[in-house]
């Protein structure tokens, strides 16, 4: 009699493993992501009604400098776009070219930033303010000092993240780069951290073990036997011999955590992108139905 085989399939909801095939960082991404978009949503729709119970609205064309608006719009997509070329750099493993784009994209964002300080300053020095305005519907400036103040204060947490995720990369680069180059001995074996040594310096030449390796200025960090609390010295590599060849340590970078690190960045910053195309559209480009100019 043939036994029969069971097959138990495991749930994807059974605990152990991600049901949606993604790490928690990401997950958590698109979570405070998909709350945001509510945030936004709730400020864009209450703008909505806003201009439509207020009878009259001041035509935006008429009041900030749409060219100016236009060229933040212009420099906050092509950052978006030196996002993207991060992301796919990150995943290929092209290091510099991750560091360029991020500096790229944080140039962008800063330029942004920039030109909306300026055309607040302007808006204020016409007289706009949260709760009144020269145009007589204090909804208008109240809604647009909310409106991208949020979004601004969201393209300033978005630079600010963009910077850590630039100097981690960096710090991750020259470990790998130090990792893949060791220093060496006379003899050209690896000194890596824990390398069992023998201090050639010293009379007795002592063995110890290396505690730091710092291949970007040859030296290395060893503990001198006797010498009491303060022990720790730093010498040239050629001033250590190994006393025998030490396995590799692993790769102090994991790639596919680096390539997320970035990926997740570039998912906040694109839907900052996109939140201003929608704020761009609502509240400077769509002329109001009846112009305040038209209702005195």
């Amino acid at each position: 009699m043939a036994e029969a085989v069971v097959e138990h399939k495991v749930s994807a909801w059974g605990g152990g493993v991600s049901p949606f095939g993604m790490s928690w960082g990401k997950f958590m991404m698109w979570i405070f992501l998909l709350s945001d978009a509510f945030t936004f949503g709730g400020l864009l729709s209450a703008y909505g009604a806003a201009r439509m119970t207020a009878g009259a609205w001041p035509n935006a064309t008429e009041i900030f400098n749409i060219g100016l608006v236009g060229a933040m719009t212009f420099i906050l997509i092509c950052s978006s776009a030196t996002m993207a070329v991060a992301v796919n750099a990150a995943r290929r493993g092209d290091h510099p070219l991750v560091e360029r784009f991020l500096l790229l994209t944080i140039a962008g964002g800063l330029t942004f930033l920039g030109m909306q300080a300026y055309e607040w300053t302007h808006f204020i020095q016409e007289g706009a303010r949260l709760h009144t305005n020269p145009w007589g519907v204090p909804a208008f400036s109240a809604s647009f000092f909310i409106i991208t103040g949020f979004h601004g204060g969201h393209v300033t947490s978005g630079v600010l993240y963009l910077m850590y995720v630039f100097f981690k990369a960096r710090a991750e680069r020259q470990a790998l780069e130090d990792w893949q180059t060791p220093l060496r001995d006379r003899q050209g074996r690896p000194l890596y951290p824990g390398t069992r040594v023998r201090v050639l310096v010293l009379p007795e030449r002592p063995e110890t073990a290396v505690e730091k390796a710092h291949p970007r200025i040859g030296r290395v960090v060893v503990l001198l036997p006797g010498k009491g609390a303060n022990n720790a010295a730093m010498l040239p590599a050629d001033a250590v011999e190994a006393v025998e060849e030490p396995p590799a340590p692993p790769s102090p970078v994991d790639p596919h955590t680096r390539a997320e690190r970035v990926e997740n960045a570039g998912l906040y910053w694109h839907f900052v992108d996109l939140v201003w195309v929608f704020i761009f559209t609502l509240m400077y480009l769509i002329p109001p139905a009846v112009p305040v100019a038209a209702a005195h």
